[in-house]
């Protein structure tokens, strides 16, 4: 056991904090004269009250957990659900969505990150209504062909052109109910060159 008399400025005695300046005991509102310092923590002399509490090296915070609280369903899940239980019927002939939307590339933009998350969000929200409500309220039997057309006055090349599709990819995957990575739909990406200041997007569901 150590003792060290409180001094203005002093921080520690033997490794072990101290208060910066002279107060009142917090438990019996004494005044503090001595510093006790031990292993389990530094007390006030003459009463005794433990001032600091000290934690072995390794010790867990002795604070409460937290309660588990279930996640709230996302808008993604939502969607899935309310596809799922739609009726499968088999397309007889091809079907066709058009959307007078902007698609950019990703890559040639200096946007931050949240304008890109709204961007990309924006774009699958639109493009899930629109193939949603040609659908009618039914689910098409697979195998299929997706076909996603980008219009604009400029091309791009094969990588930003899979860039700038796949939110319109992943809208039309949820109305369809399916993962993109299902073997059973097979996805082609095309563009075609539209009239200056026409930008558009053409998605074609093609049974087989």
């Amino acid at each position: 056991m150590r003792l060290s008399r409180k001094i203005q400025g002093v921080r520690s005695c033997g490794g072990a904090p101290l208060l910066e300046r002279a107060q009142p005991c917090p438990t019996c509102a004494r005044v503090v004269a001595w510093h006790v310092v031990r292993p389990d923590g530094i007390y006030a002399a003459p009463c005794g009250h433990r001032l600091v509490r000290s934690r072995k090296p390794g010790a867990r915070s002795r604070k409460p957990a937290k309660a588990a609280v279930p996640p709230l369903p996302s808008a993604l899940a939502a969607r899935r659900a309310a596809v799922q239980g739609r009726p499968v019927v088999a397309l007889t002939a091809a079907l066709h969505v058009e959307l007078p939307l902007a698609l950019p590339s990703a890559a040639n933009l200096r946007e931050h990150w949240a304008a890109r998350h709204r961007r990309v969000q924006r774009v699958r929200g639109l493009v899930y209504q629109a193939v949603a409500a040609a659908l009618g309220g039914r689910r098409p039997a697979l195998p299929l062909t997706v076909l996603l057309v980008r219009i604009s006055p400029r091309a791009l090349d094969d990588d930003n052109l899979r860039g700038a599709l796949k939110a319109a990819q992943d809208g039309t995957s949820d109305a369809l109910g399916v993962d993109d990575r299902d073997p059973q739909v097979t996805w082609l990406q095309r563009q075609e060159k539209g009239r200056p200041r026409q930008r558009g997007l053409r998605i074609s569901l093609v049974p087989p």
